[in-house]
């Protein structure tokens, strides 16, 4: 003899009517358009959102492509910094 479980858990559970969802109060959120975002390489693709834009377009400066974080940029100007802090505290100037 099986159970089944499933109804046994979810059996009082009745399904969401339509009278269960309220609307959403009219004039009181932002537009939701279409935008293009343009990343600092110049690769672009549209989306959507609640941003207030005079252009239809978002221009990004900083992205996964060019920030220190994601690069290994962050790791050699660290590096660099602890070698200047180095030279400066023991004298050499090379």
């Amino acid at each position: 003899m099986q159970i089944d479980y499933y109804n046994l858990i979810f059996a009082d559970l009745k399904p969401r009517q339509k009278k269960d969802f309220l609307p959403m109060k009219k004039g009181i959120h932002p537009d939701y358009e279409e935008i293009t975002v343009v990343l600092s390489d110049g690769t672009e693709f549209t989306t959507r959102s609640t941003m207030n834009l005079k252009e239809d377009t978002y221009r990004s400066e900083v992205d996964s492509k060019n920030h220190p974080f994601y690069t290994d940029n962050l790791k050699l100007q660290k590096k660099a910094d602890r070698i200047d802090r180095f030279n400066k505290r023991y004298g050499k100037d090379n």
